[in-house]
């Protein structure tokens, strides 16, 4: 007869069962035909399982991967989308006009009228760009 592999568990059931009194490769083949049958079937069911579960495994995982990706391809959608706007905004203040300083009548501060909600944005000394803190429009000043 064929020697069959058992783990632990089994041994323990087949004790449990009156089958075995020792759990050892020689007692196995002394074990009735129809046992050795039953444990062949539960053999050839357990590595069943098993290949089902390593076939989800690998199914599970190219989800995890094509799902990784779209993660990917999203996230850089932004980095694009950000650096296209930095680059146009780079462009614009190259190209843009400059804007005139004014000097406030009651102080000595200079601004800048915003062109976008009309705040004058004040113009640190030496500074040569200014944001609006209100709508957040950035303007180079005329030095």
């Amino acid at each position: 007869m064929d020697t069959i592999l058992l783990n632990k568990e089994i041994f323990e059931r087949l004790k449990e069962l009156g089958f075995l009194k020792t759990p050892t490769s020689e007692s196995i083949g002394n074990l009735d035909p129809k046992v050795l049958l039953e444990l062949k079937k539960l053999e050839t069911w357990q590595k069943m399982e098993l290949e089902k579960l390593r076939q989800q495994f690998q199914i599970e995982m190219t989800k995890l991967g094509v799902e990784k990706e779209k993660a990917n391809q999203f996230s850089n959608m932004f980095v694009r989308l950000g650096m296209a706007a930095a680059k146009g905004l780079a462009a614009a203040g190259a190209e843009g006009e400059m804007m005139d300083r004014e000097t406030s009548p009651n102080s000595s501060v200079e601004t800048v009228k915003c062109e976008v909600c009309g705040v004058d944005i004040p113009v640190p000394p030496g500074a040569t760009r200014v944001k609006c803190p209100k709508c957040g429009t950035e303007y180079e000043v005329e030095r």
